[in-house]
């Protein structure tokens, strides 16, 4: 699967989610709990030695997850600008790396684990573009220009960072990645 592919996956997951909510075009975070819930999937909290995140989908009720199908579990030791990125990252798996069958029938799908692998990498990508979509990312920064003038790369970061509730390492790539700092 190539970039501009996963970004366009992204894009139509995130406009599809807004379609049918009031959605401003200065509304620059994503609420990620009501995106997950809009595609079925519940979000726990849990300590998790070595990963932060799994999905879990299956075909019989999942009952440690309140009778759940489709689970993400976030490590809780993690700070909850890690966590959001950490729930775009698991949907990314279910909307780029499932077959149409496994969406519905996969009784279990951890795909974390220490090295990075292509598919972890797109699943970075998607989980990147559904949070800070390249529009308003720039619109966030034209603003933010128009206020204040030029600005330094850390100030553009910190506003990504702050505007989109990402980590500063997550505006940090994902500002890279469009050429922006």
């Amino acid at each position: 699967m190539n970039y501009c592919d996963i970004k366009n996956k992204a894009e139509r997951a995130r406009i599809d989610f807004e379609r049918n909510r009031e959605v401003e075009d200065n509304d620059f975070a994503l609420d990620l709990v009501a995106f997950a819930k809009h595609n079925e999937f519940s979000v726990f909290s849990a300590s998790l030695e070595d990963e932060s995140g799994i999905v879990l989908i299956s075909n019989e009720p999942l009952k440690q997850f309140k009778n759940k199908k489709k689970v993400i579990v976030v490590n809780s030791n993690d700070s909850a600008l890690r966590q959001r990125f950490t729930i775009a990252h698991e949907l990314a798996h279910y909307f780029l790396h499932l077959t149409e069958e496994e969406k519905n029938y996969v009784a279990y799908r951890d795909y974390h684990n220490m090295r990075k692998d292509t598919k972890e990498i797109e699943a970075d990508y998607f989980a990147s573009n559904l949070l800070m979509p390249e529009n308003k990312v720039r619109a966030a920064l034209s603003a933010f220009k128009g206020a204040m003038g030029e600005t330094d790369a850390q100030s553009k970061i910190r506003l990504i960072s702050n505007m989109f509730l990402v980590s500063i390492p997550a505006a940090t790539v994902r500002l890279s990645q469009l050429g922006m700092v």
